[in-house]
């Protein structure tokens, strides 16, 4: 499943471990982070096998982006985009049999 979540504040292992679980939980494959005070880009695994994506505030101090992918769609993920501190954006190519599907997007 999708999802977006306002974290409010997401600076400590604790917390970022604690959505992880949270995720794991509720069977998310992608969640689109807001609120999550973090200023400088970071790319790392959490707890359970997670890809934690946080992005810089570039213009100022709105608050924070991120993106939690679980492991077992990573394998999808191509790319990510940050067009402004409100807008992030990551490809994902997702094969289909039967007709030909252009990458999706996912944005928040």
């Amino acid at each position: 499943g999708y999802a977006t979540w306002k974290v409010r504040r997401l600076t400590k292992t604790d917390k970022q471990n604690l959505l992880a679980q949270d995720c794991d939980r509720y069977d998310l494959d992608i969640v689109g982070l807001q609120e999550t005070k973090v200023t400088n880009f970071s790319d790392f695994r959490v707890q359970g096998n997670h890809r934690l994506l946080l992005f810089d505030q570039k213009d100022g101090y709105h608050g924070g982006l991120g993106f939690l992918i679980n492991n077992r769609v990573l394998h999808f993920f191509r790319s990510f985009h940050q067009i402004s501190d409100r807008v992030v954006y990551m490809d994902f190519f997702v094969p289909s049999k039967s007709v030909h599907q252009p990458p999706c997007k996912f944005r928040i």
